[in-house]
């Protein structure tokens, strides 16, 4: 892949995150404000308020197909720029990357589910309870694929260390936010006040600025212009 075409790669792959940030954000405030699990944590609430959600149970799902596509072209984008690098991390990357999205489709079928049970009827406590799965898997599901999803970002973040294709500001804070993302949510678990509000609270914006700050440099910029130099005085090294 030539210079020009990497750049072209690093933008479109720049633009795909940061419109994946933009919709999620109007996803969360406005189309599934009050019925997202994954906001609240709170599995019997957010069924309650499903149970009330009419239409917008139909778009949170569209919303979430929507935000699966562009998961999976910033992971192939991503991928594009790395493999030559390290081909097996970054294949290793992609799979990740790839089965995380495809287990945050959970999110959007619970989403179709519920809105299928509701328009069917039947006996309230039967719906109530069938409802309150679909919250549980989703939750679940969001978390699983969380940590899978860090880790592959951890990947591709470490060997944009490597080849400088983004500045290593970026990079070296993009792998120390996704890594601690994925050690966090598993940690948790076994150390209750990694839960605590303020700790959730800290990983999730740090995450939040290493994907802010790359998708806008590379929907600005493409690939660090230093990546052009490391990798012609690699080839005259060799």
């Amino acid at each position: 892949m030539t210079f020009a075409e990497m750049k072209t790669v690093g933008r479109w792959t720049g633009l795909a995150i940061l419109a994946s940030l933009l919709i999620g954000i109007i996803n969360a405030m406005i189309v599934s404000a009050g019925i997202d699990v994954n906001l609240s944590g709170d599995i019997g609430g957010t069924a309650a308020a499903m149970s009330d959600a009419g239409q917008r149970l139909e778009g949170r799902g569209w919303i979430l197909m929507i935000l699966f596509l562009l998961e999976v072209v910033a992971i192939a984008g991503l991928y594009l720029m790395v493999r030559d690098t390290r081909r097996l991390a970054a294949t290793s990357a992609l799979l990740l990357g790839a089965g995380a999205a495809l287990i945050g489709l959970v999110g959007a079928l619970s989403a179709f589910n519920i809105a299928a049970l509701l328009a069917n009827g039947g006996e309230a406590s039967r719906i109530s309870t069938l409802i309150a799965r679909e919250v549980a898997a989703d939750y679940s599901s969001f978390h699983l694929s969380l940590v899978i999803a860090s880790i592959a970002k951890a990947c591709i973040y470490w060997i944009f260390v490597l080849n400088r294709r983004l500045p290593r500001l970026i990079s070296g804070f993009g792998l120390f936010a996704s890594g601690l993302v994925a050690v966090a949510i598993v940690a948790r678990d076994f150390i209750p006040f990694l839960g605590s509000d303020a700790v959730t609270t800290a990983f999730m914006a740090s995450n939040f600025v290493a994907i802010v700050a790359t998708g806008l440099y590379m929907a600005i910029r493409g690939v660090a212009p230093s990546s052009t130099k490391l990798e012609t005085n690699e080839r005259e090294a060799r």
